[in-house]
């Protein structure tokens, strides 16, 4: 092997380990970000001050696909079923609007509310009425 060949291999042996460092931050500080956006804390996190925003707090929406935690989850269904218990006979589409989310946020709380038999459900599809039992 020549002088350049080897001076050549070395630069870019240099390069590439230079490369995997940036790339190994990189990753690290991802993962970092979504473990907090998750609401586990990390270190670095509480020395800086930094809000982190858990899956229980009320203002984190969450991501897309994100679970919601189970006490989010158990007091959107305590709070549609005592609106339902209040306003018996509305549609999904005026209950959401009427609790500020999505039809499809008050999916899983209406299916558990109808499997505790809290709830019946009347109708099909967009013309389902609910009222409390």
């Amino acid at each position: 092997m020549t002088d350049i060949e080897s001076e050549l291999r070395a630069r870019i042996e240099a390069f590439v380990q230079e490369l995997s460092a940036i790339v190994r931050q990189e990753a690290l500080g991802a993962v970092r970000d979504v473990l907090t956006r998750g609401g586990v804390s990390l270190p670095e996190n509480k020395a800086s001050g930094a809000p982190r925003l858990g899956a229980s707090h009320p203002s984190a929406r969450g991501r897309h696909g994100e679970k919601r935690s189970p006490e989010a989850l158990l007091q959107l269904t305590d709070q549609l079923l005592g609106y339902i218990k209040g306003n018996s006979g509305q549609g999904m589409e005026s209950i959401a609007k009427a609790l500020n989310t999505t039809t499809k946020e008050l999916t899983l709380p209406v299916r558990r509310l109808l499997l505790d038999k809290k709830i019946v459900a009347k109708g099909q599809k967009r013309g389902t009425r609910y009222f409390p039992r």
